[in-house]
């Protein structure tokens, strides 16, 4: 389908598209991408202390990765899954089990590289992905 085409659909759409590039650290790194792309990188049961160093390279500090964990966790968005996670509770005792979902895979793999969502959502400053800086930098 041409990105014009898909633009065009989008707008009608009642469905809406989450912004995975809305906060970006001062390091125009995208606070919610990396979160969710960390989970799955990591892929562990508990999110560990190289998991948070991992997003703290990239700008993000812990308390607003605890935010975003939980976040993305919430029914209404459903990117991450966790066995511990009461949505009715804004403290999450650590350590916690996320999972990235079927959701958050096809956000990763799929939406977050058409043409159209990157024009709308990320087209003047791209985000930096943690697997590339992972690969290049952190752990050469």
């Amino acid at each position: 389908m041409p990105a014009d085409s898909f633009v065009r659909i989008w707008k009608f759409s009642r469905y809406t598209i989450f912004d995975l590039h809305k906060i970006k650290s001062n390091l125009n790194n995208s606070l919610y991408y990396n979160v969710l792309e960390a989970v799955k990188l990591f892929n562990k049961r508990n999110l560990d202390a190289k998991f948070y160093s991992s997003l703290e390279r990239m700008g993000h500090n812990k308390e607003d990765i605890d935010n975003t964990l939980k976040l993305l966790a919430r029914k209404s968005h459903r990117f991450l899954s966790s066995n511990d996670f009461t949505y009715g509770l804004d403290e999450v005792s650590e350590p916690v089990e996320y999972k990235i979902t079927l959701k958050g895979e096809y956000y990763l793999n799929t939406v977050s590289k058409w043409q159209a969502y990157k024009d709308k959502f990320d087209s003047e400053n791209p985000t930096k992905s943690l697997s590339d800086l992972i690969e290049n930098v952190i752990w050469k």
